[in-house]
């Protein structure tokens, strides 16, 4: 930590994130940071995965998505899901509640067959 930013080193001593984000969170092989108040991703050595640009990423669904590279995340109203490489293959307007991600929208995981995803009493599957 330098001026209240953290950053990353290895056990070596090496940098692999500046103390330049206002917090980090691992998860696996993944790397959440805030900067500005905006979450965003990246790996380990530094590579920007998805830029912290987001007011939130969803927790919740993150286990068992990062198995397969997905990553939610959250801007306003909109969820979007990122792949591994940070290319945005799902987003759309969902009702967002901090506690639960989601009230009048939902979103269920269906490990054999992907998200299934509801809005205004309409469903539909995404696959992955």
């Amino acid at each position: 930590m330098k001026n209240n930013k953290r950053g990353l080193i290895d056990t070596c001593g090496k940098v692999l994130l500046p103390c330049i984000y206002d917090d980090i969170t691992i998860s696996k092989n993944s790397v959440f940071v805030k900067r500005n108040n905006k979450w965003g991703l990246m790996y380990p050595m530094g590579h920007i995965v998805v830029p912290p640009k987001y007011d939130n990423y969803s927790i919740d669904f993150i286990v068992e998505l990062n198995k397969r590279g997905l990553y939610i995340f959250c801007q306003g109203e909109n969820m979007f899901i990122f792949n591994s490489t940070g290319k945005k293959i799902l987003n759309g307007k969902y009702d967002f509640n901090e506690d639960y991600y989601f009230i009048n929208s939902m979103l269920f995981f269906y490990p054999s067959s992907g998200l299934i995803l509801g809005k205004e009493g309409k469903w539909g599957v995404f696959n992955f």
